[in-house]
């Protein structure tokens, strides 16, 4: 009886300590020790599958802030479906978006069909947003020498002078394959400043990731590669991003000379450090190092202090000097800093870009104006002062004046037997006019915002797309592309929404709003442009705009560059060359919203709203959504703004009718096809 009664014991607690059949790890997709993001990023969910069934569910990952308890606090969250094979290991790739100005971590949950929960991890608290060079390679060797470094940012969010260290993380290597496991969407490398890499490692991550580098690139990332065979130069996507064939060529005597560094004086150590000033550094090559540079030309390259460079959309293509993990350069403090200068250039090239590519924060304040222009109630004021006047009339018509005629009539008691029927005819106008001004149906607005390279066919395309529904209830917004991630506009701590991924690309759900209120989205993805906008420079310095887009470009603005006025054109037809001079002379006065200067356009309201109505607000609601420190109109570089005519040409937005559909384009640099 006793080992019957054991025999029992042991078999009910059996099942408590069997293995889970499940284990899950969790990191961000950029490596341990990758600083957190305000936007998007990519989070690498290892499940290893114990059983000797096919486990299916879904993950569940979280951003959350540091300190709170059991996810109570402010958290993003995106739900992604798995199936992991018997006795087998797959690796997730999950995009999540970061919270704004919060230590923040990673948090998944594998989940059952049922929603029973089969495993969990976290990652520890991740540092806060800083430069970041990520090495394809791995181990990094010139990581430990870097990290240390301090550099100065003249662009920190707000303006002004900071410093920084610098993040270094390295690309985990595939346990089965050896190839290099990095993000295979765009937004996966929002948070890294510069990609530094070889031809050799790049050729292993495969075309899908591949060609998320070349989008993130395009979008205004850094790439810096180090060439180490003859045939690296001919690789088809290395001429695609530099513009033509490459040439290896001997290196000028200004980088084989002594290299001139700018250097805090008083290093903060972070982002929001404040620097007392900048001082000089000044190194040398070592012999050895000195007698290894190359350089490269051909294609879009020019001579930079690091090796060669091409502009590519709006990012840089870099083919460095030097090759950063190997030696005798990775023992060389020159090539450290060097690095180290790199990441700097990169870091504060972004503020020339308007809306950065997934890595803008989804507060309420910055997109306030975004809002009222996706906000139909916006446009039923008038419904408030009709209203009014409405309840002033029928305060008169009740009450004085009704018992003003009963009176008159001889039947005093006669206006309580009207009052009903006065106060239900007022009834029924208020509400006749709320239905006049609201509308009995739901419907959709949408304001985006393309970024380009000049002559570039594709670019970045955040697009606000603003819903606004007459009940209620739980929405699904799909996102235009596979590769777009999108999030609404709010408090992430007061919103339920879900981030949904799977083989048909991202969508929200759980999306709700009150009703007559305008729900926002934000959209990070990419546009086809045809052939783009051409930007051509003459030997005089005169530009040519040649439009090549398939529709018409209205309202449109160039400047130049350097000490020459602006130029507005009314309309740019398909196809159409316009010469600068053919424009009218534009003054662009300084907005004050920004410290950069802003968009400028105070004085050309008039020409704008001419060309399209509600033109001039609609790039202001832009200007005040972006960074603060940014430059519309670079010195050094033409840009170009102006509206698509016909928009995206979309008529619904996640099955409301699109009473509005405004693309704004904006194309910085020189080139393009004639």
């Amino acid at each position: 009886m006793p080992l019957g009664l054991a025999a029992l014991l042991l078999a009910a607690a059996s099942p408590a300590l069997a293995a889970p059949p499940l284990n899950i790890e969790v990191q961000s997709m950029l490596g341990p020790g990758s600083p957190t993001a305000d936007g998007w990023m990519s989070a690498e969910v290892r499940i290893d599958n114990r059983s000797s069934e096919v486990v299916r569910g879904t993950l569940s990952v979280d951003v959350e802030v540091a300190w709170s308890r059991s996810g109570s606090g402010p958290h993003n969250g995106t739900d992604v479906p798995f199936s992991v094979p018997a006795r087998a290991q797959v690796s997730v790739e999950v995009p999540v978006h970061g919270l704004s100005g919060s230590a923040s971590i990673i948090h998944a949950k594998a989940l059952s069909e049922q929603g029973q929960v089969l495993a969990e991890a976290k990652t520890p608290e991740a540092r806060g947003n800083e430069p970041l060079i990520f090495d394809l390679g791995s181990p990094s060797h010139f990581a430990p020498v870097v990290r240390p470094l301090s550099i100065p940012l003249v662009s920190p969010p707000w303006g002004g002078l900071a410093s920084s260290t610098i993040a270094v993380s390295s690309a985990r290597k595939d346990s089965h394959s050896g190839e290099p496991v990095v993000p295979r969407l765009p937004s996966g490398y929002a948070p890294v400043t510069v990609v530094v890499g070889t031809a050799s490692e790049l050729s292993l991550i495969g075309d899908e990731a591949r060609a998320a580098l070349g989008d993130w690139l395009l979008a205004g990332g850094a790439l810096a590669l180090a060439l180490e065979k003859p045939e690296d130069l001919r690789s088809p996507y290395l001429e695609a991003w530099a513009g033509g064939a490459v040439q290896e060529q001997p290196p000028s005597e200004g980088l084989r000379a002594e290299a001139v560094f700018a250097v805090p004086i008083d290093p903060g150590g972070v982002p929001s450090g404040r620097s007392s000033g900048v001082a000089e550094m000044r190194l040398n090559p070592t012999p050895e190092s000195r007698a290894r540079l190359r350089s490269y030309g051909g294609g879009n390259l020019r001579p930079t202090p690091w090796g060669a460079a091409a502009s590519y959309g709006l990012g840089e293509l870099h083919l460095l000097a030097f090759r950063p993990n190997a030696e005798p350069f990775v023992s060389d403090p020159w090539t450290h800093r060097k690095l180290a200068d790199l990441a700097r250039h990169a870091w504060d090239r972004r503020a020339t870009i308007a809306l950065p590519f997934a890595q803008q924060t989804l507060d309420e304040g910055h997109l306030a104006q975004v809002r009222r222009e996706l906000d139909p109630n916006q446009s039923t004021r008038w419904m408030i002062v009709v209203s009014a006047l409405l309840l002033l009339a029928y305060a008169g018509v009740a009450g004085p004046l009704n018992f003003y005629l009963a009176r008159r009539s001889g039947a005093p008691l006669r206006a309580l037997s009207r009052l009903p029927l006065i106060s239900g005819l007022a009834l029924v106008l208020v509400v006749t006019l709320g239905f006049l001004g609201r509308g009995v149906s739901g419907r959709a607005r949408r304001l985006t915002l393309v970024e380009a390279g000049a002559g570039m066919s594709r670019a970045t395309a955040t697009r606000f797309r603003g819903l606004y529904a007459s009940s209620a209830r739980e929405r699904v917004v799909q996102a235009s592309a596979r590769g777009n991630v999108l999030d609404a506009t709010g408090d992430a701590e007061q919103s339920a929404r879900r981030l949904v991924v799977d083989r048909d690309g991202a969508r929200l759900t759980k999306l709700q709003g009150q009703p007559w209120e305008v729900v926002v989205v934000q959209e990070d993805g990419f546009i086809e442009l045809g052939g783009g906008v051409s930007l051509i420079q003459a030997a005089d310095g005169t530009l040519s705009v040649k439009n090549r887009l398939g529709r018409d470009l209205v309202g449109v603005v160039l400047s130049p560059g350097g000490s020459r006025s602006a130029r507005f054109f009314i309309r740019i037809k398909d196809g159409e060359l316009a010469a600068e001079s053919s424009g009218q002379t534009l003054a662009l006065s300084a907005s004050g919203l920004l410290p950069g200067g802003g968009l400028k356009l105070d004085g050309a309201t008039k020409q704008l709203e001419s060309c399209s109505k509600g033109l001039s607000s609609a790039w202001a609601a832009l200007e005040y959504a972006s960074p603060r420190n940014i430059e519309f109109w670079p010195s050094d570089v033409p840009v170009l703004i102006g509206q698509l005519d016909g928009g995206e040409g979309k008529h619904t937005d996640s099955g409301f009718p699109l009473e509005a559909d405004r693309a704004l384009l904006r194309v910085v640099g020189t080139g393009g096809v004639p």
